[in-house]
C-alpha cells in the first residue's frame, strides 16, 4: 500500500490508525499491521487492494504509529530522483489531498525549496472524473512563485472556468473545506429526514421548499442512508486534525461525522421497528450497496454495516449492483448477489416490498 507522501496518517484506512500497534516500515512508505493476520487479508477486509506481487516484508522494521510523522512517509527513491531535478524551467505541481504545512516538512526533509512547488487541487467525483476535468466549476492553483503559477495557468487556458490563483495553503484549505462542506449539507438532510419523519410531514415537499432558496439550492440536498466513500471520511477526519494542531475547534465538522456515524445505527434500528424486531428468515433487498451510484467503491457504504447486522439477525439478504458481487460479503452465508435478469421492476412499493 503507497502511502500519499504528504497526507501522512490521515491517508491510512481507520484500522490501520486506530488501535494498531505500530506500522511496518518498507520501501514504499509504510502499511499498517492490526494484528496476527496477514497484510492482504486485512487489507481485503478494508475493501483494498492486496500488496502488490514481490514485495517482501520478512525483513521490515516496525515503527510505533505516533512516532512516524508525513515527513518520513515518501520513498528513499523519490527523495533522490527530487534532489536529482536539476531544471529551474520544471514545474512541479502537487494535486494531492495535503493539510496544511505538511508537504513543507517533506521538503525540508529532502532539501527542497518548498516555495518553488505550485499546487493544482482536483475536484473530481467517481463516476463522472472524465466529465468534471473536462467542465470543472473552478479551478484552484496555489503558490507564491509567479512565473511557474503563470506557467500553469497556461495549461487551462481553454476552460471555460473561473481560474483562482492564491497561496499554496489557501489552495489546500479550499479542497478540504469543499469536502467538508459536502458532508456536512448531506447530514444536515438526513437529520432533517428524521424530524419530518417523525413529525409526519412530507419529505418532498419539505425538501423541496427548503432548496428553491437560491442561498440554499436543491442540488446535493437530498437524504441517504449515510455518506462514505475515499474522500469524505478521510478529509473530515484530516481537517479536524489539522486545526487541533492551530488549537482551533471545529466543533460542527466533528458533529457532522457524529452524526454520520449515529445514521448507520439509526438505520439499522430502523429496520428492526418495521420488522417488529422479527428479521429472523425476512427477506431483504438491497438495490445497490457502494457508497453512491455510478461505482464500484466499497470504502465506507453504509451496507457495510447494514448487511452484515442483518445477516447475523437471521435475514435473508438479496442485493444486486451494477457492478456485481462484492467480496465484502462472500463470507455471509445468507446474502446473496441477485442477477439482472431475475430483477423485476415494479411501479408501486407494496407489489416490490412483498414477502420481502
Amino acid at each position: 500500500l503507497a502511502v500519499d507522501a504528504g497526507a501522512g496518517l490521515a491517508a491510512l484506512p481507520d484500522y490501520m490508525v486506530g488501535d494498531n500497534k505500530g506500522l511496518v516500515k518498507t520501501s514504499f512508505g509504510f502499511i499498517g499491521v492490526a494484528d496476527e493476520k496477514t497484510h492482504n487479508e486485512k487489507l481485503e477486509e478494508a475493501g483494498l487492494d492486496p500488496l502488490p506481487s514481490g514485495i517482501d516484508l520478512s525483513s521490515t522494521s516496525f515503527a510505533p504509529r505516533e512516532e512516524v510523522e508525513a515527513k518520513e512517509v515518501l520513498p528513499p527513491a523519490t527523495n533522490s530522483e527530487i534532489n536529482n531535478v536539476n531544471n529551474n524551467d520544471l514545474v512541479i505541481t502537487v494535486k494531492s489531498t495535503i493539510p496544511p504545512y505538511e508537504i513543507e516538512k517533506v521538503c525540508e526533509k529532502v532539501g527542497m525549496d518548498s516555495s518553488k512547488l505550485t499546487f493544482n487541487p482536483e475536484f473530481l467525483r467517481e463516476g463522472t472524473a472524465v466529465e468534471d476535468f473536462f467542465k470543472p466549476d473552478r479551478i484552484v492553483l496555489g503558490g507564491t512563485d509567479t512565473e511557474k503559477l503563470t506557467k500553469l495557468k497556461e495549461l487551462y487556458s481553454g476552460f471555460d472556468c473561473e481560474i483562482i490563483t492564491t497561496d499554496s495553503i489557501s489552495s489546500q484549505l479550499i479542497k478540504y473545506l469543499a469536502n467538508t462542506y459536502l458532508p456536512l449539507r448531506l447530514s444536515f438532510v438526513n437529520e432533517a429526514t428524521r424530524l419530518v419523519d417523525y413529525s409526519g410531514g412530507n419529505l418532498n415537499d419539505v425538501l423541496k421548499g427548503v432548496g428553491l432558496d437560491n442561498r440554499i439550492g436543491q442540488h446535493y440536498f437530498r437524504p441517504s442512508p449515510s455518506w462514505g466513500g475515499s474522500c469524505f471520511p478521510k478529509d473530515t477526519k484530516a481537517l479536524i486534525s489539522t486545526a487541533d494542531k492551530f488549537k482551533t475547534n471545529l466543533s460542527v465538522v466533528k458533529s457532522v461525522i457524529r452524526s454520520n456515524d449515529l445514521r448507520s445505527d439509526l438505520l439499522s434500528k430502523r429496520v428492526s421497528f418495521i420488522l417488529n424486531n422479527k428479521i429472523k428468515n425476512k427477506v431483504v433487498s438491497f438495490l445497490g450497496v457502494t457508497f453512491k451510484a455510478n461505482t464500484d467503491d466499497m470504502r465506507d457504504s453504509s451496507s457495510l454495516k447494514l448487511i452484515p447486522f442483518l445477516s447475523k439477525k437471521g435475514a435473508k439478504i438479496k442485493y444486486y449492483d451494477p457492478t456485481g458481487s462484492k467480496k465484502e460479503f462472500k463470507k455471509f452465508k445468507n446474502v446473496v448477489l441477485v442477477l439482472p435478469a431475475l430483477i423485476h421492476v415494479c411501479n408501486e412499493t407494496t407489489p416490490a416490498s412483498s414477502n420481502n
